[in-house]
């Protein structure tokens, strides 16, 4: 079973590559990312195998919702500005 801790702090990590450009902050987040998996192996909770998938399923799982939600935001955008010129061009 992946872990579920470790899948979180990736999904947290994931959301903070894509708010901030920071290093500084990046290597923070990281860092914090890095502490939880290890103790999840340190405590014999997970092996390093089920720590690792349940991190990229966080991170892979965060990048998806992210691009996703994106293109649906932009589509909805889109419609609702050419909507927006049809109205005003046509009064």
């Amino acid at each position: 079973m992946p872990s579920g801790h470790s899948a979180i702090a990736f999904v947290a990590f994931g959301i903070l590559v894509f708010m901030t450009s920071d290093v500084r902050i990046l290597v923070l987040g990281f860092f914090m990312v890095a502490l939880v998996a290890q103790s999840r192996v340190k405590s014999g909770i997970h092996s390093i195998r089920e720590v690792l998938a349940g991190g990229l399923l966080g991170f892979f799982s965060c990048i998806c919702h992210i691009i996703y939600n994106d293109a649906i935001w932009n589509f909805y955008i889109i419609k609702k500005i050419e909507k927006d010129k049809k109205m005003c061009y046509n009064t």
